[in-house]
């Protein structure tokens, strides 16, 4: 709290699938920047969290962003995101 003002924090993880759902077109920056994330953080994004978030029928487009952008990264994790997204989610080409 701040003078009086309350601000609202969020994770890791939906910062990240917010900025993938925000920015639909592809955007080199946004792609970037979402790689360099995924570089540092990946061992602290919560898939549990994100399980919750695709049953709840939210941020289908994000984790197919974030696939896509894993496998330039790692392939097993890349495959641990398709395993999700075949598991509560569906496969869109972006």
């Amino acid at each position: 709290m701040i003078r009086k003002k309350l601000f609202y924090t969020t994770s890791l993880t939906i910062s990240l699938l917010e900025t993938f759902y925000a920015n639909t077109d592809s955007n080199a920056t946004t792609n970037e920047l979402g790689k360099k994330i995924l570089r540092k953080y990946r061992k602290q994004i919560d898939w549990d969290e994100v399980t919750m978030l695709l049953r709840k029928g939210k941020y289908h487009t994000s984790i197919n962003k974030l696939y896509y952008l894993a496998r330039a990264i790692d392939d097993t994790y890349a495959n641990h995101i398709m395993d999700i997204i075949k598991k509560h989610s569906y496969r869109i080409s972006i």
